[in-house]
């Protein structure tokens, strides 16, 4: 009787494992396919609509480029005016947080938005290089839980 008390205190202490490394793998995988999507939706993407910087109340997707790898400053400007929780449900990020920085190449923060943390359990970092008012600079977008 006590080796099966055993055995199954085993059994569902191993099931709990690795149903929380289910859980963050699966974290990780969203995580992952929401980033790259945004990310590269940011350097490639007008957005829609397409001059929503205009009029950032009718914005449905965000994208910060004029031509494709280059940014337009107006919409980075009115990306960088939205309120936190309105650019994350534009983001489709309803359940997660994110950081935003645009640096130049010798590493300088030239913008940044969002909350950054270094307390999350799932964060992954995602870069991109584009141009920005005739400058090379990195687009970094950090996703978190």
């Amino acid at each position: 009787m006590i080796l099966y008390a055993i055995v199954v205190t085993l059994l569902i202490g191993w099931v709990a494992v690795e149903q929380k490394n289910f859980i963050y793998a699966s974290d990780q995988n969203t995580i992952l396919t929401s980033g790259t999507s945004i990310i590269d939706m940011f350097v490639t993407s007008k957005g829609v609509p397409v001059n929503w910087e205009t009029n950032t109340a009718s914005v449905q997707a965000i994208g910060l480029a004029s031509s494709a790898n280059r940014l337009s400053s107006k919409k980075v400007n009115s990306f960088l005016t939205l309120d936190y929780n309105t650019s994350r449900t534009n983001l489709g990020l309803n359940n997660t947080n994110y950081y935003f920085t645009i640096t130049n190449m010798s590493g300088t923060l030239l913008n940044s938005s969002g909350a950054d943390s270094n307390s999350s359990t799932t964060a992954l970092v995602f870069t991109r290089y584009a141009a920005l008012g005739g400058n090379n600079v990195r687009v970094t977008l950090k996703i978190y839980r």
